[in-house]
C-alpha cells in the first residue's frame, strides 16, 4: 500500500468545464496529460456523454483517464489500474454498466417498448431515431450523433404525452430502480446513480490497488455536478452559462475564471500546488 503522498485523484466534468464551446479535444487531451504529469494525478472524466463519445477524447491522451460515462451509469478503466472486473472490454478499457435491468441497454429499451405498447405512452427515444434525426434535434454532426446514439446505460426521450401521464411513467420507472432526469431538450431514463457515487465506487477500487490518494479534486459547473463537488476534498467550480457559480468560495471551494482546457489546466495547477504546499507543511510539523 502507498501513502497519501503518491497521487491525486481529479474527477472532472467535460462540457462547460474541461471543454468550452470550441470543443478542442486536442487541447483538452494536452491539459489532462499536463496535470497528470505535474501532480502524479489520476484523472476521472465524468460526463453525460456516451463511452463512444468519450473515447474520441481519450485516444488523444498519453496519460489515459478513467471514464464515468452517461452521468455515472457506466464506468470504464484500464485493467492495469483496477484489474479485470468489468462486463466486457471496449477500446482497451474494462467496462461496467450499472443498470438494474437485465440485458443492459437492450433490456432497458425492451422495457420501455413494453410500457409504450401496453399503456400507450407517447415518446420517442434515441433508439427510435436515426442519426440524421438526432443531428437535426441537437445540432450535432451526423457522425457525432451516431456516437451519441451508441448508448450502454441510459435512454434520452422526447416526451410527447401529457404531464399527468409523465408522473405515471415515472412511477413505473421507480419500481424498476430507474429514474427520469431532465436534461433540457430531453428526459433521460437512467439507473438511480450519479457521477458522485460512480466516483466513490472507482475511488474505492483505486484505494484497494494503489492505496489512498492525497485527496480528491472535483471539477464541474452544472447541477448534475453538485453532489460530486460537495463530496470532494476540494471543489473547483466553473461558471455556469449565466456566469454564476454553484457554490460560494471557501477554504475547500475554489472558482475557475472560465471553462476550457487552458483555464481548467491553470485552475487545477493553482489549486493543487497550493494544497500540496499546505500538506507538505503539515507533514513537516508532525
Amino acid at each position: 500500500m502507498t501513502d497519501r503522498s503518491t497521487y491525486w485523484l481529479i474527477a472532472t466534468d467535460l462540457d462547460g468545464t474541461l471543454l468550452d464551446e470550441r470543443y478542442d479535444y486536442d487541447a483538452a487531451a494536452s491539459a489532462i496529460d499536463s496535470v497528470a504529469d505535474s501532480h502524479n494525478a489520476l484523472v476521472l472524466l465524468a460526463s453525460s456523454k456516451t463511452l463512444a463519445e468519450m473515447l474520441q477524447l481519450v485516444r488523444r491522451c498519453t496519460r489515459l483517464p478513467l471514464l464515468l460515462f452517461e452521468n455515472g451509469a457506466g464506468v470504464a478503466w484500464r485493467s492495469e489500474l483496477i484489474g479485470q472486473r468489468g462486463e466486457f472490454t471496449l477500446g482497451g478499457y474494462q467496462v461496467l454498466t450499472r443498470l438494474p435491468v437485465a440485458c443492459g441497454y437492450q433490456g432497458l429499451r425492451a422495457r420501455l417498448n413494453e410500457w409504450r405498447s401496453e399503456s400507450g405512452y407517447r415518446f420517442s427515444g434515441f433508439g427510435d431515431l436515426t442519426d440524421s434525426e438526432v443531428a437535426d434535434m441537437t445540432g450535432l454532426t451526423r457522425s457525432d450523433a451516431a456516437l451519441a446514439r451508441q448508448r450502454l446505460c441510459t435512454e434520452p426521450l422526447v416526451w410527447q404525452d401529457s404531464p399527468e401521464r409523465l408522473e405515471q411513467f415515472e412511477n413505473l420507472l421507480a419500481a424498476e430502480g430507474l429514474q427520469l432526469v431532465s436534461g433540457g431538450r430531453f428526459l433521460h431514463v437512467t439507473p438511480r446513480v450519479s457521477k458522485a457515487d460512480a466516483v466513490e465506487l472507482v475511488s474505492g477500487w483505486l484505494k484497494e490497488s494503489l492505496g489512498p490518494p492525497r485527496g480528491l479534486l472535483g471539477c464541474g459547473d452544472a447541477a448534475n455536478d453538485l453532489a460530486l463537488l460537495q463530496h470532494s476534498d476540494i471543489a473547483l467550480v466553473f461558471p455556469g452559462a449565466d456566469g454564476s457559480y454553484l457554490l460560494p468560495p471557501s477554504d475547500t471551494v475554489h472558482h475557475a475564471r472560465a471553462a476550457g482546457s487552458s483555464a481548467w489546466r491553470d485552475a487545477v495547477n493553482q489549486v493543487l500546488n497550493s494544497r500540496s504546499a499546505k500538506l507538505t507543511g503539515e507533514d513537516a510539523d508532525e
